[in-house]
């Protein structure tokens, strides 16, 4: 035997005692020289999770690089490699020793805890707090989710834990919350495990109770019995309810002795025994549910008007007209019921007939005898029947006199439900008989009639009636049978039809007539050469009844009798089988299958399925030499590749009819040829054109007879590989905003390769402005960024290897978000007119729309930053979801001015400011000094110079009278036509 090649040497790059997820690790396999004319074919990498990876290289070692992604990432790894001895013979080395890639967990999952609870109601607030185990890590950065999706408004964060405040909760707070952290580690943001989900359901505001009286009048006679009972929907909170009378609550000191109040499932009720009048009013009710500790309430119920009369008067008098022992469906009845006359004043005012079902029916009239007349038209319109009527007395109140005697309308029930069945099954197929037969039980009735329904609407064609039973024959079933079928009879009683229950329904469902079904050969040309073997496959639909399947040759049937010794005929799910393990000449011929349904106990044939020929030939031709042109040890993307194929000179009459070429990726070209010799060339495109090939060729014998040769011994064409895929990274960050600059680096492995050429891509589209190239990398620079830099950024190399540009992996895609410059804040002043009286409070707001950056709000006074040393010791600064607020709660006069804010976001690590607000006037009014810090000498020379001025404008005035006085001569002779401008 010969011996196994010696074991290879394995190393791991970088060496580490440990490692990160996301950190990348180079296991390096080297295998000793090979001796003689050996030489080395593959290699394989195994690890402890159960991966394998080929690499196949003639070199002496091989690299096989990953990233970590999981912990299962690390653990156990080993290599071999195989050589190719002389004559073909491929030996497998043993393993290399064992190197051990030990790889940290992620950090340990959170705790996460909702307050007060999972379940409340919409408006209610909710805190989350997400607890971090302790740790060493520097720096950490927590996140919350709700199904998924980041929560990112309202977390404020501490060194070892979280907290996400939700200020009124809505429907959109209901889902599963989890929360997780990223912890600075060795350069690395590395990703904890998530914590639990937390449920949150947030239901909505509770609807106001219902509150019922009994009886549902309101009106009570004083010494009966009052049944309050206010009801609400059981939801998941706990509950309690409350009664008022007028708006006043009835406190356990405002009910009478005997009331008596209960809790029940769905409410809560008030009952008093013997109501007293005092107890009339507008009743109502409110219900409160306790919601994170605390009671809230639903909106009250609508008022119930109570009103509790004095004593009843008489019971009426009851009578049934016509006086029978049993009434039918069909006839009239009329109940008859006669007050008493009611004494002094009091006047009737309305009657009321109840029956044993729940009607009522109110009759309004002055008379003292009132009749109710209907019409039996089901059994429950019979059962126990009363009357009561109602009067007014002095002053309008309506007394309700108790009911009358029970008299009893006995109403006979209708005829019983027949039987009815269907032959032969309630499942059949179109053009195939069924017969309905219709059952009813024994009777004394002189007279029947009977009626079949389909689906609700009545069938009149093919019914023969007997005395007890009908039938329904239908000769061809179809479609239209298709439905629910229902038979009844009438039945003449005392001169009327009294029809009888329907019976129950038989569902008959009509498919349609059973499809011919396939016949599949294996193999599926039909042509086999004597010996091999034949698979016939006869399949069809399941449907709904038994079937079975039929074999036929040439029109005959083939019964075991016919078959050679070693067919196999099997049933499958879908169809049957007929199996020739090593087929003889004779059987050639043309094959068809038949299926069989079994129908209400009869078989049912479908149509025969289409022929399929089968044609067994002799032995088959020898196999064909290979070879490939150039004669490389491997090849490169670009390459043309040539694959001859040659078959040896058929002997006699036989003619060569066509070539085949076969690849390992599963792809096969047929060349139609007589020739002995047939070239297949084609281009390398891919790593997956390589791998094994072989050829074969078919031949044409007297009388036509295909045959086909086995294929020729298999050729390796190895391909090598693209070069790997490059690291594309952006900085500052994907996400910035327009005007920013981006800086994109490409940096590609180490390789031997002589020249490169590097790509920039956006969408698949080639970017081809601002790009530096170096050696081993390339950069892309976008000095002011804009919208049209938005979208997925990936890089690529190509390397020149054998005088061919070849192309690498794509990068992967870099996610670039260019996002609006940040609008101005609003600045928002409370009270809105910025007038203010000293001492007073003054808020100032200033908001803007939440972005995807980190922020801070800067407020300014007459373009003077308010930094902390220039507030007052009382104001309070404070930073909301959308802005931040500045708060005075008693403004001094010195702090009138013109008030703004500036808004700034961190993009890329440096803080770019957004345009400031509009500037927003605050006035601080009535800050006069003490009478100690007054300043009077001021005012005293202020008055001084005002009345000064106020004699120099009287002299002026008088000296001007004066001057033309004297030159108009006093002023009498003024010319009328003289312009009023010369006069100065």
């Amino acid at each position: 035997m010969d011996l196994s090649p010696p074991a290879p040497n394995i190393s791991v790059t970088p060496a580490k005692a440990h490692f990160l997820v996301g950190d990348a690790v180079s296991i390096s396999c080297t295998a000793p020289a090979p001796p003689g004319t050996d030489r080395i074919q593959a290699f394989r990498f195994n690890g402890t999770s159960g991966w394998a990876s080929d690499v196949r290289t003639s070199r002496r070692t091989s690299v096989h690089t990953f990233r970590v992604t999981k912990p299962h990432d690390g653990g156990f790894h080993t290599c071999s490699y195989s050589v190719v001895r002389r004559g073909g013979r491929v030996l497998h080395s043993p393993p290399s020793r064992t190197v051990v890639i030990d790889v940290r967990d992620r950090p340990t999952q959170p705790n996460l805890t909702v307050t007060p609870s999972g379940l409340t109601v919409q408006g209610q607030p909710l805190l989350f707090l997400c607890m971090a185990p302790p740790s060493k890590a520097p720096r950490r950065h927590f996140r919350f989710l709700r199904d998924e999706l980041e929560v990112s408004e309202g977390i404020v964060e501490g060194s070892g834990s979280a907290r996400l405040r939700v200020e009124r909760s809505g429907q959109n707070q209901t889902g599963n919350f989890s929360c997780s952290y990223e912890e600075m580690t060795e350069g690395h943001w590395i990703a904890s495990y998530p914590s639990e989900a937390v449920a949150v359901v947030v239901e909505d505001p509770c609807p106001p109770p219902v509150l019922w009286v009994e009886p549902p009048s309101g009106v009570v006679t004083a010494g009966q019995r009052l049944h309050l009972t206010c009801s609400a929907s059981q939801r998941h909170f706990r509950r309690r309810f409350r009664f008022f009378r007028d708006g006043v609550e009835l406190t356990p000191g405002d009910l009478i002795d005997d009331a008596i109040s209960d809790v029940t499932g769905d409410g809560s009720q008030l009952v008093f025994p013997q109501i007293s009048p005092e107890f009339s009013g507008n009743f109502s009710c409110l219900l409160e549910e306790e919601v994170g500790g605390a009671w809230v309430e639903a909106p009250p119920s609508e008022g119930v008007a109570v009103v509790v009369m004095d004593l009843s008067p008489p019971a009426p008098n009851i009578s049934v007209t016509p006086a029978k022992a049993h009434f039918l469906v069909g006839d009239a009845v009329s109940i008859s019921c006669t007050a008493p006359a009611p004494p002094g004043t009091d006047r009737i005012q309305a009657f009321r007939f109840n029956g044993t079902s729940g009607w009522a029916s109110d009759v309004r009239t002055s008379r003292r005898t009132s009749v109710h007349t209907f019409r039996v038209t089901k059994p429950h319109d019979g059962g126990f029947h009363t009357c009561s009527y109602s009067v007014v007395r002095r002053g309008g109140r309506v007394l309700h006199s108790p009911p009358s005697r029970t008299v009893v309308i006995d109403v006979r029930d209708r005829p019983t439900q027949p039987n009815l069945t269907v032959t032969p099954s309630g499942l059949t197929v179109q053009g195939q008989p069924l017969l309905f037969l219709c059952m009813a039980p024994p009777s004394k009735a002189p007279r029947r009639h009977f009626r079949f329904l389909r689906d609700e609407l009545e069938v009149s064609e093919g019914i023969v009636e007997g005395s007890g039973s009908a039938r329904l024959r239908v000769e061809r079933s179809g479609q239209n049978q298709t439905g629910n079928f229902s038979c009844s009879y009438e039945e003449m009683t005392e001169g009327h039809w009294i029809a009888s229950y329907p019976s129950e329904a038989v569902a008959v469902v009509v498919e349609d007539p059973c499809p011919p079904p396939v016949l599949w050969v294996e193999p599926p040309s039909g042509v086999v050469t004597a010996g091999q073997r034949l698979h016939l496959t006869c399949s069809a639909s399941q449907r709904h009844f038994r079937r079975r399947f039929r074999f036929f040759r040439d029109g005959v049937e083939l019964t075991p009798g016919d078959l050679i010794d070693d067919a196999i005929s099997d049933v499958t799910g879908d169809g049957s089988q007929l199996v020739f393990p090593q087929i003889s000449p004779e059987f050639s011929g043309n094959f068809s299958c038949l299926l069989e349904e079994e129908v209400g106990g009869a078989w049912v044939e479908a149509p025969p399925s289409e022929g399929v020929a089968v044609v067994v030939m002799d032995l088959s031709p020898p196999a064909p030499n290979i070879s490939v042109t150039p004669a490389k040890a491997h090849f490169l993307v670009g390459d043309a590749v040539s694959i001859s194929c040659t078959a040896p000179a058929p002997p006699g009459t036989d003619r060569i009819q066509a070539f085949r070429f076969n690849g390992t990726s599963g792809w096969a070209s047929d060349v139609r040829t007589s020739r002995r010799t047939s070239v297949h060339t084609f281009r390398v495109t891919k790593p997956h054109d390589g791998g094994f090939h072989t050829c074969s060729y078919s031949v044409v014998r007297r009388g036509g007879r295909v045959l086909h040769s086995p294929p020729s011994r298999t050729v390796v064409i190895d391909v090598r590989d693209r070069p790997t895929q490059p690291n594309l990274t952006v900085t500052p960050s994907g996400l910035t905003v327009q005007g920013q600059p981006l800086l994109f680096l490409c940096m590609a492995p180490p390789s031997k390769a002589p020249r490169r050429h590097f790509r920039f891509l956006r969408d698949e589209l080639e970017v081809s402005e601002g790009i530096v190239e170096g050696s081993g990398s390339a950069r892309l620079r976008v000095e002011r960024s804009g919208q049209n830099q938005t979208g997925n950024f990936s890089c690529s190399y190509e390397e020149m290897t054998e005088g061919h540009w070849i192309a690498s992996y794509p990068s992967e895609a870099v996610a670039v978000v260019v996002e609006d410059p940040c609008p101005p804040p609003v600045l928002w002043v409370e009270p809105p007119s910025g007038v203010v009286t000293a001492g007073q409070r003054l808020r100032l707001t200033c908001s803007a729309s939440q972005r995807h950056f980190r922020r801070r709000f800067r407020f300014f006074r007459d373009g003077v930053e308010l930094t902390p040393g220039d507030l007052i010791d009382d104001a309070i600064s404070d930073v909301t979801g959308d802005g931040s607020q500045l708060v005075f709660p008693r403004i001094s006069p010195e702090f009138s001015g013109n008030f703004s804010c500036l808004l700034e976001e961190e993009v890329g690590g440096a803080w770019v400011e957004a345009p400031p607000s509009e500037g927003m006037a605050v006035v601080v009014m009535g800050g006069f000094s003490s009478p100690a810090e007054f300043e009077f000498p001021p005012l005293v020379i202020g008055g001084v110079v005002g009345v000064a001025l106020t004699l120099l404008v009287i002299l002026l005035a008088a000296w001007l009278g004066w001057r033309r006085r004297s030159q108009w001569g006093g002023g009498e002779d003024l010319d009328p036509k003289m312009s009023p401008d010369r006069l100065f």
